[in-house]
């Protein structure tokens, strides 16, 4: 046996031994600095001066002192850095760290770039990397130093060390840039393909790849890099694999033409890895196969739906594939056991496969959809957030591919309705939103008058916790949600009407409950739909008036603060004393009932409480409460009571439009004015004339909610148009199909115009002048003394040698916002100008620039189809030294080219003055930048319009010598985005934009070749609207010429 005494010796030799050996490696790491530290950039030098810097900087009580302090080092870098320009590499080392130090406290750096260049090309590791952190954080791929970046990185692409080529790569993917991408493409592509390459070479060159070909996509093409490619993916390094991949979706999304030959390959490694369970150890997490190469995998796939479904061998494999993993991944998901990675790496993957699953929809497999939709169900009841949002936002999916196909699987999906609906209370607004588009998805004519009410039901809730929630940061958001529920309450209520009564009944409570979040194409759908059905215009005039009455009755605890000073604001929320209720005061709810009273008012006077004078009351309450928009609106069905009920309303209406008729604002003061002196008139024929019934409104076959429904759809560049469910319920009547609403509008305010002509007409049989009006039409000026011969002669006379100076006044505005347009030694004609999603306000301001008064002043502006115009009335004289403004709203309806003239006529010193102006108003002036368009998708776009006419061509030669910063100028006037780095030639310019007509977003790219020498340019415009192309070639041209 062994001596016991002898085993403690030995026990404690070897603990005595440990503990040596331990205290000799502490004091080794005590040598040697952590990552991250100060002495980190040395294991020889600590660098005491950058300590020392640092610890001045932190130690400044005050920023004026921390200042100070950078700015004193900055001026000694810069003092040796000039005196001392042989300085050794450590000096330089630490000047450079300093130098990113101040950079990441935020001052700006313009010192050390060169010397940085230079530690790049250091022999010694340690100033190297200093040398690159410095070009990584302080170059951009504009700097002028990129050259002799570029120079520096070509010579250490090429050496024999990783770890320098590493840093290389690495400062290649950070900086880009179309310069690096020209010179450094090949040393990078050798870099991954070379079979010298490590693994951490070949994934850092992938992905510098991917960089470059986001800044240049020219230099990688199908035909050598699919099969390129499809070699690498050969690896049996999976990190490799996966940097590939990641570099092959990139480029495939750009333009996936040729790399579909990399389909057969990505299906067998998805296979060996899903299926088969082929992998090392190590890339297994939380018990699933490398799932960020299995997603990876399958978006790729994704890319190619097309392609796969067309194949015999492709689309069965992966239906097998998909399969599986569907099943496995959806069984384990369902164990409440899983941690949350856990968790998170099976829903990775299976959601990512679902997405595929839904884009295929393998043949109609009912199946394995129905598997789908089975699974989806299973995660609304999820605890997470993020699953719950998947889920929702899969089904949504899934129910736009079904719809309409009388699949089981829309049955499963409806059958969760009322759980759905449930989820629009839940706390995350995203959750809320997904559930909306969800609940919009699966909704049909069997479901709608559900899932319509029980949105309604939700709204009215919403907008209660959304006065009690005003104050916190949440009501922004719930507003933006309030105003989608409207939106889809409307839209699907107009799909799928049951009646003309249920739409009008769905649509007022919508209305009640939407408050200011209903837009007024909503209210405009209503009246079209109750004008143009006589079976409802009497129950609608009732439940109108019912709706008014209560309102009044809510309104009427509010009636103390009016008298108070404090009229209610529009669309506020007020807190009932006499019930503790939260109700809601809807001006969108009043402008409707007073709308439709005013017209159809008349069908319900004789039904007890309803007559003409509780009419009038109902209607006059609230008058005091609702803004000026709506007080006009108030003051029109007024007068349509003044016509209709002459013996019990004429005083009370009168009075009422005498008390406006000094009001401060211009459009009540007009009206009231107009309607009194209509009443002053007495005269039956005149009134009956200008107020008689509105006419039935034409029926149209698109359903459009206006601009409104865009809200539907953010970020899209085209807005598709919906199609409507609703039937007509009587033979020859107007039912709740849509309507274009901005087409409308125009074409009531051409009736409108109509109605006045006829009322002037009636007015000079009778011997009276005609009342004011918001638009004359006769503008033209009466002919003096001299007829057309004298007309043409001071035409002459004022024109004579000044048309170069006003048509270069005329191109200067059509580039540009504000500025003169005209002037002479009477008249200078200014303007400012905004426009905006197809529609432009345009102020106009008229000086007088002669001592005499002008009188008779007109002006009138050229027809123009294409153009809705409304024009502000002009008062007709201008004092002597002063201005006059005229407002013009105009919008857009389709392309146009032709010029839109002005034409004046005034007397001034006794003589008439007439002429004609071209008008700054071009198809050019709605063009506006399109926000987050970049290079990729300007390529997509491009390549997806076809040839003539979509795309028009013109070569131009300019009268002067060509600027490529004047031409930018010019396009930036017109508000387009020029594209900086894509065309290789850096003269020539790559420009993108976007523009409304009537209720069609359309994209306009643009791309000018710019020959220098020759002064000329090649000008080619591309659109999905041939004539949009044509106008916009032709406008651009003459700009430019």
């Amino acid at each position: 046996m062994s001596d016991p005494s002898q085993k403690k010796k030995t026990k404690d030799k070897v603990t005595g031994g440990v503990s040596k050996g331990m205290t000799k490696l502490e004091k080794v790491r005590k040598s040697v600095p952590l990552v991250g530290t100060t002495s980190s950039f040395s294991t020889k030098n600590s660098m005491k001066g950058l300590s020392k810097f640092i610890t001045q900087v932190r130690d400044a009580a005050t920023v004026e002192k921390e200042k100070k302090t950078v700015d004193n080092e900055l001026a000694n870098i810069r003092k040796n850095f000039i005196e001392d320009p042989k300085m050794k590499g450590y000096q330089k080392k630490k000047y450079v760290a300093k130098i990113i130090y101040i950079y990441m406290l935020g001052y700006d750096v313009n010192v050390g770039f060169l010397q940085a260049i230079n530690l790049m090309t250091s022999t010694i590791f340690s100033e190297k990397q200093v040398g690159y952190l410095a070009c990584g954080l302080l170059l951009n791929e504009e700097h002028e130093m990129i050259p002799l970046l570029i120079q520096a990185l070509q010579d250490d692409l090429v050496s024999r060390s990783v770890h320098t080529q590493s840093l290389a790569l690495a400062l290649i993917a950070n900086i880009g840039g179309t310069q690096m991408a020209e010179a450094l493409y090949p040393g990078v592509a050798k870099l991954l393909l070379a079979n010298t390459s490590t693994g951490v070479l070949k994934k850092k060159a992938a992905l510098t790849l991917l960089r470059l070909h986001q800044k240049n996509s020219e230099f990688i093409t199908p035909d050598p890099w699919a099969d390129r490619i499809v070699k690498l993916l050969n690896s049996k390094n999976l990190a490799v694999v996966s940097s590939l991949m990641s570099f092959l979706i990139g480029i495939a999304k750009q333009d996936k033409e040729g790399y579909d030959v990399c389909i057969q390959k990505v299906l067998e490694l998805l296979d060996k890895i899903a299926v088969k369970n082929e992998f090392i150890l190590e890339y297994e997490y939380y018990s699933v196969a490398n799932p960020w190469l299995q997603v990876k995998l399958l978006r790729f796939l994704s890319l190619f739906n097309n392609t796969i479904l067309s194949s015999n061998t492709l689309a069965p494999r992966l239906r097998e594939i998909q399969t599986l993993i569907l099943r496995n991944l959806g069984k384990s998901s369902q164990i409440k056991t899983l941690s949350t990675n856990h968790k998170n790496a099976i829903h990775c993957v299976l959601f990512e496969n679902i997405d595929l699953l839904i884009q295929l929809d393998h043949y109609n497999s009912t199946e394995l959809s129905l598997e789908t939709a089975d699974l989806l169900t299973k995660f609304l009841v999820a605890k997470e957030s993020n699953i719950k949002y998947l889920a929702l936002e899969a089904m949504a999916s899934l129910a736009t591919r079904v719809a309409g196909t009388g699949s089981k699987v829309m049955d499963t999906l409806q059958g969760h309705i009322n759980t759905v609906l449930g989820l629009l209370s839940d706390q995350d607004i995203s959750i809320k939103r997904r559930a909306l588009d969800l609940l919009y998805g699966v909704c049909d004519h069997k479901n709608c008058a559900h899932i319509v009410q029980e949105l309604i039901k939700f709204l009215s809730q919403a907008q209660n916790n959304l006065f009690l929630m005003s104050t916190s940061t949440n009501s922004t958001s719930s507003q933006s949600f309030v105003e989608e529920i409207v939106l889809k309450i409307a839209m699907l209520s107009e799909r799928y009407c049951e009646s003309n009564k249920w739409y009008v009944d769905t649509m007022m409570q919508l209305i009640h409950w939407g408050g200011d979040s209903v837009p007024e194409e909503i209210w405009f759908r209503i009246v079209q739909i109750v004008t143009n059905n006589e079976d409802i215009q009497e129950y609608a005039a009732a439940l109108a008036y019912k709706s008014l009455n209560e309102v009044k009755n809510r309104q009427a605890v509010l009636s103390n603060n009016f008298a108070a000073g404090q009229p209610l604001a529009p669309g506020q929320v007020a807190q009932d004393a006499t019930q503790g209720k939260i109700t809601i005061v809807s001006e969108t709810l009043i402008r409707v009932g007073s709308y439709v009273l005013g017209e159809f008012g008349h069908l319900i006077c004789d039904k007890p409480g309803m007559g003409a004078v509780d009419q009038y009351k109902a209607i006059l309450a609230h008058y005091q409460f609702v803004s000026l928009p709506t007080r006009a609106i108030l003051l029109s069905c007024l007068v349509k009571f003044m016509n209709l009920y002459p013996t019990e309303l004429s005083a009370e209406c009168e009075n009422i439009f005498k008390a406006q008729s000094g009001s401060f604002d211009p459009e009540i003061q007009q009206r009231a004015v107009e309607y009194l002196n209509m009443k002053r008139l007495e005269n039956a024929e005149l009134l009956n004339a200008v107020l008689d019934v509105m006419p039935a409104y034409q029926s149209a076959n698109t359903a459009q909610l206006g601009s409104s429904a865009k809200k539907m759809n953010p970020g899209e560049g085209f807005v598709p148009a919906q199609t409507s469910g609703v039937q007509q319920q009587n033979q020859g009547n107007y039912v709740a199909t849509s309507v274009d609403i901005d087409r409308e509008r125009m074409r009531e305010e051409e009736e409108e115009r109509i109605r006045r002509e006829r009322a002037r007409e009636v007015a000079s049989k009778v011997g009276v002048e005609s009342f004011g009006s918001a638009q004359n039409p006769n503008l033209a000026p009466r002919p003096q003394a001299g007829g057309e011969a004298g007309i043409e002669q001071q035409l002459s006379g004022i024109l004579s040698g000044r048309e170069e100076y006003i048509d270069q006044l005329y191109k200067a505005l059509c580039v540009g916002p504000e500025g003169v347009l005209y002037e002479d030694e009477n008249l200078q004609i200014g303007l400012k100008s905004e426009y905006l999603q197809g529609t432009g306000q345009i102020m106009i301001y008229y000086g007088n620039m002669s001592p005499n008064l002008i009188t008779g002043f007109q002006s009138q502006f050229s027809a123009n189809t294409s153009v809705m115009m409304q024009v502000q009335q002009l008062e007709g004289t201008i004092p002597p030294q002063a201005q006059v403004s005229q407002l013009i709203a105009v919008k857009a309806i389709e392309p146009f080219s032709d010029p839109i003239y002005l034409s004046l006529g005034y007397t001034a010193s006794g003589r008439s003055h007439t002429f004609r102006i071209k008008f700054p108003l071009i198809l050019l002036k709605f063009l506006e930048k399109i926000e987050g368009f970049g290079a990729e998708d300007y390529l997509k776009i491009w390549k997806e319009i076809p040839g003539q006419p979509f795309e028009q061509q013109v070569v131009l030669k300019p009268n002067r010598e060509i600027s490529v910063a004047n031409l930018k100028a010019i396009l930036s006037g017109m508000r387009l985005a020029v594209i900086e780095g894509m065309d290789p030639n850096p003269h020539n310019l790559v420009v993108a934009g976007s523009i409304v007509l009537g209720e069609k977003r359309l994209v306009v790219l643009l791309r000018l070749e710019v020959n220098l020498e020759a002064n000329m340019i090649r000008l080619t415009v591309r659109s999905t609207d041939g004539h949009l192309s044509t106008a916009v070639k032709n406008l651009l041209g003459t700009q430019l010429a």
